[in-house]
C-alpha cells in the first residue's frame, strides 16, 4: 500500500521569495486534480453527456475554473456555481472571461 505522503511546492522550490501560501500548497502530479477540481471536471462531464457543451477544460488552480466550448463554438469562463447554474437552467452560465 502506498504511503500518503503529499507533495508540497516547499519540497521542491527553495526561494525565499516565493510566498508561503504557493510553498505550503500540495503539488498535483499527472494531472491528478484537486477534489474541487475534480466535482467540477464531473459536472462538465454531465454536460457534455447532456450535449449542452461540445468540449471543456478544467484549470486546476487555487481556485479551479473550467473552460467551456459550447455548441454555437462560444467560449465561456465559469467556476463551479455557474456549472451547476448552467445544468440546471439550461442557459447560458455567467461569462467570466
Amino acid at each position: 500500500m502506498a504511503a500518503n505522503n503529499k507533495c508540497r511546492a516547499s519540497d521542491c522550490i527553495d526561494d525565499s521569495n516565493v510566498p508561503s501560501e504557493i510553498l505550503n500548497g500540495r503539488i498535483y502530479l499527472n494531472n491528478h486534480l484537486s477534489p474541487a477540481a475534480a466535482e467540477l471536471s464531473a459536472l462538465c462531464s454531465k454536460l457534455r453527456q447532456d450535449r449542452k457543451t461540445m468540449k471543456y477544460k478544467v484549470i486546476n488552480v487555487k481556485k479551479p475554473f473550467v473552460m467551456l466550448i459550447l455548441l454555437d463554438n462560444t467560449t465561456i469562463k465559469c467556476d463551479l456555481q455557474g456549472c451547476v447554474e448552467f445544468l440546471n437552467k439550461g442557459t447560458n452560465a455567467d461569462s467570466n472571461a
